[in-house]
């Protein structure tokens, strides 16, 4: 059995840099849609008939064959991930999806948003196929169509539409208010060890507040 932890982010959240960091410093196995094409590069095509697939489907959402077929690529890569690992945690940014996961192992889910759109906007232009984008207005069109993108490909593969509501997650962290650094030290500690026990939580909150604060 595995811990698995799921997550998505928003275009230019930063959310991939928190999740590579986090699962660095906890040595787990981190699975986005890069790594994977480097492990299996047998496997590329995947990734690009994913993309592809979701694009149309944004034209036309009721095309049950490009459901299909989506929902099968998905597995496929669900599958060579899991099948691949050997780690007893493993985090997957962006692509994972619960559906394929098998149900004894155990699975978190985190959100990482930003609810500053100038901040988003500006970072638009780090992806290599927006880096000629000028006007705020088409960057933030931008902004809006990836995060489409990535709501689309999520309602395939978990048949509902609940990517970026937060009553869905486990964890949301929102970077517009909290420093990448911080975002990654709470998933470390959502993830791993915290770095207050519960001794020292109750020590402190029943000295403060007595014994009527005790779980």
């Amino acid at each position: 059995m595995s811990n698995i932890t799921l997550v998505n982010s928003e275009f230019c959240s930063m959310g991939r840099w928190i999740v590579s960091a986090a699962a660095n410093k906890l040595d787990y196995d981190f699975w986005d849609q890069a790594r994977f094409v480097i492990e299996f590069s047998d496997s590329k095509n995947l990734i690009e008939q994913s993309e592809l697939i979701t694009e149309k489907l944004m034209r036309d959402s009721s095309d049950a064959s490009l459901k299909n077929d989506l929902s099968n690529i998905q597995k496929k890569i669900m599958n060579k991930i899991l099948d691949t690992t050997n780690s007893d945690n493993i985090v997957i940014h962006d692509f994972g999806i619960e559906k394929y996961i098998p149900k004894d192992n155990t699975v978190k889910k985190v959100f990482i948003y930003n609810n500053d759109v100038n901040a988003k906007c500006s970072r638009v232009t780090y992806e290599p196929r927006y880096k000629n984008l000028t006007d705020d207005s088409l960057r933030q069109s931008k902004l809006v169509y990836e995060d489409s993108l990535r709501r689309m490909y999520f309602r395939i593969g978990n048949n509902d539409d609940k990517w970026n509501d937060v009553n869905h997650y486990d964890l949301c962290l929102n970077t517009a208010n909290l420093p990448k650094s911080q975002c990654s030290d709470i998933l470390v500690s959502f993830l791993g060890k915290p770095s207050m026990s519960e001794d020292e939580f109750q020590k402190i909150v029943i000295g403060r507040y007595g014994d009527v604060e005790r779980d």
